[in-house]
């Protein structure tokens, strides 16, 4: 069952059979101003113009909720060499894990939208 049924809105289920749920995008909303930003991340927002070009590109795409797979087959790179770019996005901004670089992947969005906007 690899099939998306919007319908009954079930999760997608991957070939390994663990369903698949995008978590930043349903979260995106929590985010809508910079008061929404936790302030632990701000620092780490400031960081990321400190990444190369294909580091933001990885980094933007996991704010987009991808998995380190979507994400190579994207890129037209390896899984390791996205896992290798993960790694130094999460030294540079100083973040923990994954989910982190995503959820301020997300925040970085957010607030972009928000100076474009005002």
């Amino acid at each position: 069952m690899d099939s998306v049924n919007l319908q009954n809105r079930r999760p997608r289920t991957s070939p390994h059979g663990t369903a698949e749920r995008p978590v930043l995008r349903d979260v995106s909303h929590r985010f809508r101003t910079d008061r929404d930003i936790d302030p632990d991340w701000s620092d780490s927002l400031a960081r990321v113009r400190l990444l190369s070009c294909r580091e933001s590109e990885v980094f933007h795409l996991l704010g987009s909720g991808l998995s380190n797979r979507a994400i190579s087959s994207r890129m037209r790179v390896t899984e390791r060499t996205v896992k290798a770019h993960v790694a130094r996005i999460m030294e540079k901004l100083e973040l923990e894990s994954r989910l982190q670089v995503g959820l301020v992947s997300l925040s970085h969005r957010q607030s972009d939208r928000g100076l474009a906007a005002g």
